[in-house]
């Protein structure tokens, strides 16, 4: 399969490792890695990062032993006919079995004689998302296997996904191009008349059409500055696109994700039609401030409270506030560990007992610059974001994002 993009054999033997000298030291035997289409896909990263399958087709799992090969359960049986799509799109595991619930994964394990092992069952967890196991498949377990000592372990494979290696920054690096791509598209596209779902489609296009995955997550938004505060949400941009005609004076706010590889690089980007108020230029220029703060301070040995510290004095020092200012891990997922998005004292979100934590090279962060003015308007703000590895010289964005591009003037 030329036509697709693969991680190589090398990559595979790295992760492998590495996963199993932490099974050693946790004394567990095997991991059951499961996977879902959950929370836009992304309750597929762990077991994708362990077998280099992507595509979701309801649950699947793969049987991940401490030594030999594995046993990956994926898609119906009418998926599978006659033979699994994923035996030649990838070259990392060659066992693909249909999916049928635990029973199938239970005598998988009974297969490789770790029927009275110790377990550890692996989901997908975020600061967004609770822990995805499926019942049915750990009560399913459980009941099979009354022998096995089965303990939840979501957290081995999550913690190694934090620094990526040069082949996950190359498909990062993919997943940016495509980013950028979009975005140039949003400004080329959004015009009066054009219906809001419209623009939606053609950024989808633009990912697919060029190589991305059909990965969608695009939380957009529009409507005018000057409208009724309680209609129009403009601060953040939402998960569903209308077919709402744009009109000048229209802002248009976004987050989305492109995906490469099941990489995914974050973007933020806000786009007016006409000429701005001077209040919303004002904060789109303290926004760029915030966002070019990061290519000081993603540096190895900062510690996370010095870095969002750093991104977020200028929405201080010019009386602005924010929803989210700072960033989240990013890879196979989005948030990945560690994420701090909130003010302190918020919670997890809010970086929370994080503030010790120091970037490593090769880290990759989403960063979310979502701020406004509370003097002027508390439903009008600017989105503004980019993907960024954490470099010795600093942060080097994967976007690279335009800064220069905030209002399409002249509408006609």
């Amino acid at each position: 399969m030329m036509h697709l993009p693969r991680l190589s054999r090398a990559e595979r033997e790295r992760r492998w490792r590495r996963v199993r000298e932490e099974m050693a030291a946790r004394d567990l035997d095997a991991l059951v890695v499961v996977g879902n289409d959950a929370f836009f896909n992304m309750g597929m990263a762990n077991f994708r990062y362990l077998t280099h399958i992507g595509a979701p087709h309801g649950n699947c799992a793969c049987v991940f032993p401490l030594e030999g090969e594995p046993i990956v359960y994926q898609a119906p049986p009418h998926m599978s006919y006659p033979f699994n799509f994923h035996r030649v799109a990838q070259e990392w595991v060659s066992d693909i079995r249909p999916f049928q619930g635990a029973p199938a994964v239970a005598a998988g394990l009974r297969e490789l004689g770790l029927h009275e092992s110790r377990v550890g069952i692996v989901g997908f967890a975020s600061a967004l998302a609770s822990n995805m196991i499926p019942h049915a498949i750990l009560a399913g377990l459980e009941e099979a296997l009354p022998e096995a000592r089965i303990s939840e372990q979501t957290d081995l494979v999550e913690r190694q996904r934090v620094v990526k290696s040069g082949e996950e920054l190359a498909m990062l690096s993919e997943a940016g191009r495509l980013a950028r791509r979009t975005i140039l598209r949003l400004c080329e596209v959004a015009e009066p008349g054009i219906a809001e779902c419209e623009v939606s489609a053609a950024m989808a296009y633009e990912q697919v059409a060029n190589g991305g995955d059909p990965h969608l997550f695009n939380l957009m938004t529009s409507g005018p500055v000057e409208g009724d505060p309680h209609v129009w949400h403009l601060v953040h941009g939402v998960e569903q696109q209308t077919r709402r005609p744009l009109s000048e004076g229209d802002l248009i706010v976004c987050e989305f994700h492109a995906s490469y590889c099941g990489y995914l690089a974050a973007a933020e980007f806000s786009l007016y039609l006409g000429d701005p108020p001077r209040e919303l230029e004002r904060i789109h220029e303290v926004a760029v401030e915030c966002l070019r703060a990061y290519t000081q301070v993603m540096r190895p040995g900062l510690a996370l409270r010095e870095v969002w510290q750093a991104v977020r004095r200028p929405c201080a020092v010019y009386g602005l506030d924010f929803l989210e200012l700072g960033f989240h891990g990013h890879g196979l997922a989005s948030p990945e560990w560690p994420t701090v998005v909130y003010k302190e004292g918020s919670g997890p979100l809010g970086g929370d007992g994080m503030g010790d934590i120091v970037l490593e090279e090769n880290m990759v962060f989403g960063i979310n610059i979502d701020i406004f003015d509370p003097t002027w308007k508390q439903n009008v703000g600017v989105q503004l974001g980019d993907t960024v590895v954490v470099t010795p010289s600093g942060g080097r964005f994967l976007v690279e994002t335009p800064v220069d591009v905030f209002a399409k003037r002249g509408a006609p």
